[in-house]
């Protein structure tokens, strides 16, 4: 009977141990397959967040596009500054050039590379070639003396002046178009660049070219002058000018409508062009022994005195360059 207790004992330890043993690791298989599929939804929920925000990614770029794309449009998209070489190959190409209704200024924006710069490293570099300026306008744009398809050319000049290139290079063709502007009066193009390379003998005659004439029309008053963008302008050109040449000497010409007595109309005219050197000294600080001023008061109209038109173009300001 002893005996048999024992073993009764025995058996028990043995099944309370074997029912600790499997518990405990049906409890571990259970918790590692739970942590397992915990590790993969996870993973899923991982996957699918990174994908979410992959999307929003994308979604945001492609708005941003569209915005840019909606913002710039297809006029933008296919306005380009052209430089042209004498056999018609593209030599440079700029984003985004456009003209402004009635307007004398040429605006950009997208631009990858300030086209001034590089044109007047361009011309720096090579000092065979020239560059022609051609500059659109309308004849539904407000009538300006000279055109505004010369003015907008001079814009582009005068800063290409400022970025050292040497003026007898520059020359600037006006042509007439029908430009068709949008409801914020924008033209996008409407500027070309023309590059040849010059002969030697065209060197020369550029080297041998002796007077440079100019007119320009300042703000006229009974008594005085006002200096007005187109005389600021100028001034610009008149610096780079006189560098290019110190040799020559600048005579500023009053000239003026037939109103009046002539010799009235040629001391006004010799005022003027006073008042003209006076500023170019004092504000623009141009050499004052270079600088000459005098008078043809109404002796030599360039059109008729009856309209009033025609006076306005008789009151002007004439520049020679010898």
């Amino acid at each position: 009977m002893r005996h048999f207790f024992l073993a009764f004992i025995v058996f028990l330890a043995w099944s309370v141990f074997a029912i600790w043993y499997f518990t405990s690791d049906a409890t571990s298989a259970i918790a590692s397959f739970f942590k397992a599929e915990e590790k993969e939804i996870g993973m899923q929920i991982d996957s699918l967040a990174i994908k979410k925000r992959q999307d929003s990614i994308a979604d945001r770029k492609l708005a941003i596009f569209d915005s840019i794309s909606r913002e710039k449009n297809l006029e933008i998209n296919t306005a380009r500054l052209y430089a042209f070489n004498e056999k018609n190959e593209v030599l440079f190409i700029f984003d985004t050039i456009y003209l402004k209704k009635n307007k004398d200024s040429v605006f950009y924006k997208f631009l990858d590379k300030d086209y001034i710069q590089e044109i007047a490293k361009y011309l720096k570099t090579n000092k065979n070639k020239s560059l022609s300026i051609h500059s659109e306008y309308s004849a539904g744009e407000d009538f300006t003396t000279p055109n505004l398809g010369q003015k907008r050319g001079q814009f582009i000049q005068n800063k290409l002046l400022e970025a050292g290139v040497n003026r007898k290079f520059i020359s600037i063709k006006s042509v007439i178009k029908e430009l068709t502007f949008n409801e914020r009066n924008e033209y996008y193009g409407g500027i070309t660049f023309q590059i040849e390379t010059l002969s030697k003998e065209k060197l020369e005659a550029l080297e041998k070219s002796r007077t440079i004439s100019r007119t320009i029309y300042p703000i006229f008053t009974f008594s005085t002058i006002y200096a007005n963008k187109e005389l600021k302008d100028f001034a610009i050109e008149l610096r780079a000018i006189m560098e290019d040449y110190p040799e020559k000497k600048v005579q500023i010409i009053g000239h003026t409508d037939n109103i009046g007595s002539s010799i009235d109309n040629y001391e006004m005219g010799l005022k003027y062009a006073k008042q003209v050197r006076r500023y170019l000294i004092n504000t623009e600080k141009l050499d004052k022994d270079r600088l000459k001023a005098s008078s043809m008061g109404q002796e030599n109209p360039i059109d008729v005195n009856t309209t009033a038109e025609g006076r306005n173009k008789n009151r002007r300001i004439e520049f020679l360059i010898e």
